[in-house]
């Protein structure tokens, strides 16, 4: 399941204004070496959340449940789950910020 066009703006908006990047349709390999070069990768269930999670690069991940096979824990990871029976769209750009900060300053 991909990005709708809106979703594509709001990030590609977001981006602008805070510095972020937007990659959509990367191969595998292209994925891997983003990751590499990254000093925190943030994603939902996706390709680039195992490949970050497998190189135990920091990742900060937003999940609509908490299943542990989507998340193996280690210390450069943390997941953001919403609230028990809420949606995963209340999760929040703050919610994820501040969980990404926190396990930035846990790195250092």
């Amino acid at each position: 399941m991909g990005l709708d066009e809106e979703e594509i703006q709001y990030i590609q908006n977001l981006g602008a204004i805070n510095n972020l990047s937007l990659h959509i349709n990367m191969t595998l390999h292209d994925i891997s070496k983003l990751v590499n070069y990254c000093d925190l990768t943030i994603a939902n269930d996706c390709g680039p959340s195992y490949i970050t999670q497998c190189m135990q690069k920091p990742y900060t991940g937003f999940f609509r449940e908490p299943n542990v096979e989507w998340f193996p824990k280690h210390s450069k990871s943390v997941k953001v789950l919403p609230f028990k029976g809420h949606s995963i769209k209340t999760i929040t750009t703050d919610n994820v910020t501040e969980f990404a900060v926190n396990l930035s300053k846990g790195q250092k």
